[in-house]
């Protein structure tokens, strides 16, 4: 059922949803592919939440940058000291 999901995402053009999907299986690697390669604002967005939920601060601010959520990275700085 994961693959069927994934596939449709992907022929949907849903890269928000194909790096939320492999992050939920925990393939990290294919999700930052996709959020890299693709640049989609929600799938860069997705990436920096799983960062942040791994306590990886620099990765997500980056990612929280890249999807355009300055506030979210710039709360993140402020909480590391990262001013």
């Amino acid at each position: 059922m994961t693959q069927d999901a994934l596939n449709f995402y992907r022929e949907a053009q849903d890269f928000g949803s194909c790096v939320r999907l492999f992050c939920s299986v925990g393939d990290i690697q294919n999700a930052a592919r996709i959020a890299n390669n693709s640049n989609d604002a929600q799938a860069c967005f997705n990436m920096a939440r799983y960062y942040e939920s791994e306590n990886n601060i620099g990765e997500a601010i980056v990612f929280y940058s890249r999807s355009s959520r300055l506030h979210h990275a710039i709360r993140l700085a402020k909480k590391a000291s990262m001013d």
